[in-house]
């Protein structure tokens, strides 16, 4: 099961609606990170999210107000959203879980999942070595009753000589996947912008399932490092 969590600051917009038994509650999260540079130079950079809560909490709509500190955790689907000629790239977590904080807070983004691997690739990258792989996750629409496979797409990095685990994270496997959540902006093969949920995962737990497959079969050599997982911006979101 994936679940994103999140501590940021509500968004300028927030709209409240009735449902049967509760309200429901939409809004944005600013979630902040120091990025250094190359040069040493350190830039404030801001993740955003898409929040659909339901509560019956009478004092909760009292205290959600904009630039509140809250903690969101759920499932996450990327998404794209056009504001002013702009695109935005962004998680949304609908019916997801939120707790007012308050005062100041250090804001973070986590991952964590457990899933079988879809597909997997080795790259070497000067010392350091990264197994790219997928998750698969059956989402249940609440609304529709559908269900979907959604896909987290995950980096794990190590050195050169210590990349043992990757001989195991093979199609099939069952872990449990942690780290931290981006977004990836690509174009689709119709020439359209698509989004991904990215990992760059910290730590992996092999759960059975799969089978232990040499390190060479998947190994793509000379590669290079690809494009920057986050997109992010340098201001909060307009919304």
């Amino acid at each position: 099961m994936q679940k994103v969590t999140m501590v940021g600051t509500v968004g300028k917009n927030i709209t409240v609606s009735e449902t049967d038994k509760s309200k429901r509650f939409e809004f944005f999260l600013n979630v902040k990170k120091e990025v250094t540079t190359k040069d040493g130079v350190i830039n404030i950079i801001t993740m955003g999210a898409k929040v659909v809560y339901l509560s019956t909490d009478v004092e909760f709509e009292k205290k959600l107000k904009p630039s509140v500190f809250v903690l969101v955790s759920g499932f996450a689907v990327p998404l794209l959203i056009e504001r002013n000629e702009k695109t935005y790239p962004l998680l949304e977590i609908d019916f997801a879980s939120v707790l007012i904080l308050g005062g100041n807070t250090k804001n973070f983004a986590a991952f964590d999942a457990v899933g079988y691997i879809g597909s997997s690739l080795i790259k070497e990258v000067g010392e350091m070595a990264v197994c790219n792989f997928s998750v698969a996750e059956n989402r249940l629409n609440k609304d529709t009753g559908e269900s979907t496979v959604m896909w987290a797409r995950c980096s794990f990095w190590k050195k050169a000589d210590k990349t043992k685990v990757f001989d195991y994270l093979t199609p099939g496997q069952l872990l449990y996947v942690t780290g931290e959540p981006y977004i990836r902006v690509y174009t689709d093969k119709n020439g359209d912008n698509a989004v991904s949920l990215e990992v760059r995962v910290n730590n992996v737990e092999l759960l059975g399932g799969g089978k232990k497959r040499d390190y060479s079969t998947r190994l793509e050599k000379n590669s290079e490092p690809g494009p920057e997982l986050a997109t992010s911006f340098n201001e909060d979101l307009p919304f």
